[in-house]
């Protein structure tokens, strides 16, 4: 048929736009899950623009009835900080994730969880 397949390197990149965020209104910022939806595994990305003293810091994940599924241990260093949730397969639905800073809700953004 004359056609000839040729190999050809594949890209995947994220972007994340940091740069629309005001450093000051927002000295910390939950970025949206990526991916979303998610099959398996989620990444949580926390922009911090300037540090602040805090004792405790993590991410919430929560069903939308608000019941506590999994927290995530995170250290709220300048610049971007990430953290993964590998919910596995079985989960499924949408959930919501809250960065938890000293007992305090800073931000919370939905994901959604695919089977």
């Amino acid at each position: 048929n004359g056609i000839e397949t040729l190999f050809s390197r594949e890209y995947n990149i994220t972007l994340n736009s940091i740069a629309e965020i005001d450093p000051a209104k927002n000295n910390i910022v939950l970025l949206p899950a990526k991916p979303n939806p998610s099959d398996e595994e989620a990444v949580f990305t926390v922009v911090v623009n300037k540090v602040i003293p805090y004792r405790d810091a993590y991410v919430r994940i929560s069903s939308e009835q608000g019941k506590e599924i999994a927290r995530l241990k995170i250290s709220l260093n300048e610049g971007i900080n990430e953290v993964n949730y590998h919910h596995g397969y079985s989960a499924s639905g949408t959930r919501l994730a809250s960065l938890v800073v000293d007992g305090k809700i800073i931000s919370t953004v939905k994901v959604i969880f695919l089977k």
